[in-house]
């Protein structure tokens, strides 16, 4: 007999509190009996098998340690895993060092729990290829990141101004591309604004900063969108992502992407935006400078682009029927 959607019962295992994980959630509350396990804070007061034994769904956010024993719990007690394979955790650059993939000694996990999920999230052809050229896997489903759009409105007149975001730390200064952000902005007289928290000594780690580049540091929802609203140009110059979560955003602002040839980048902005080879400096100078000149009609179209292919109605829909297949089979 197959259970009612409000009988269901999903296990919602993560280890960050992000947007998506929040997104993801809520979305599942809304037609299933959710209980969550956030790792770093319920494992040493929730008691995961007990969890596990009483759930039909297993869902996890991300294939890597905080998973391990879910997984191995649910294989035991007979119950479907889907698992959002994303990011770091299944990430191969060797030349970065970056992934657990990239590495011999913890691509282990994200092996083990791809292997025994029922099914993979993807959340970009290239998140979705590059899980297949380590992990192959008979059923991974593409469910793109989503964004509520009433959200994110276009401004009436934008401003000469570039920006980038993302934590300032070790790893994404290099990942995001923002040394190379802080060294294009030297070609320019006009504002460039990095936005995201520093976790580092910023004259230390970049020498000399040209005066037009500002580091915000962290900024709140509102702060960020009016500043979405108020640039001309967003720029990502990494050298991995799974998806591109700003760069949509952004767009969806009406800001006119320039962006690496780097993994899910260009499939998010399409034609509607300026990829630079990676990494090519004056190109990248070149494009930002064309992005800055083009019309209001490229950011109109671009931003047409990411509703049409990623709103939360669509992963929605598709999440919602993911799971009522998981319980048919």
């Amino acid at each position: 007999m197959v259970k009612e959607e409000d009988e269901m019962k999903i296990l919602f295992v993560y280890n960050h509190d992000s947007t998506w994980t929040r997104e993801d959630l809520s979305i599942l509350k809304k037609y299933f009996d959710v209980e969550t396990y956030f790792y770093k804070k319920d494992k040493r007061r929730k008691n995961i098998g007990k969890l596990v034994k009483e759930s039909d769904i297993v869902f996890i956010w991300f294939a890597s340690y905080h998973a391990l024993k879910s997984t191995f719990l649910a294989k035991k007690y007979n119950k479907k895993v889907v698992t959002v394979a994303s990011g770091y955790s299944v990430a191969n650059v060797p030349e970065y060092k970056y992934g657990l993939a990239a590495k011999f000694y913890t691509r282990w996990i994200p092996k083990y729990i791809i292997k025994n999920s029922n099914a993979v999230i993807a959340v970009s052809e290239s998140n979705q290829k590059e899980i297949l050229e380590v992990f192959p896997h008979e059923n991974i489903v593409l469910i793109p990141h989503g964004f509520y759009i009433e959200k994110f409105k276009m401004a009436k007149k934008k401003e000469k101004m570039v920006i980038t975001v993302g934590a300032v730390d070790k790893t994404s200064i290099k990942r995001k591309g923002i040394d190379k952000f802080v060294k294009v902005a030297d070609y320019f007289d006009i504002p460039f604004l990095v936005i995201g928290k520093i976790k580092v000594d910023i004259e230390k780690t970049f020498g000399k900063i040209p005066q037009n580049v500002k580091f915000t540091g962290f900024v709140p929802d509102e702060e960020l969108l009016k500043l979405y609203q108020q640039a001309k140009v967003y720029a990502q110059f990494s050298f991995h992502e799974a998806f591109g979560c700003s760069v949509a955003e952004a767009v969806l602002c009406g800001c006119v992407p320039v962006v690496t040839n780097k993994y899910a980048l260009p499939e998010v902005v399409g034609k509607y935006g300026f990829v630079v080879n990676y990494w090519n400096e004056d190109e990248a100078v070149d494009k930002i400078e064309e992005a800055l000149n083009s019309s209001q009609e490229i950011g109109e179209r671009a931003r047409e682009r990411i509703i049409e292919n990623y709103s939360m109605e669509k992963r929605e829909e598709r999440l919602k029927e993911l799971m009522e297949e998981m319980v048919r089979r």
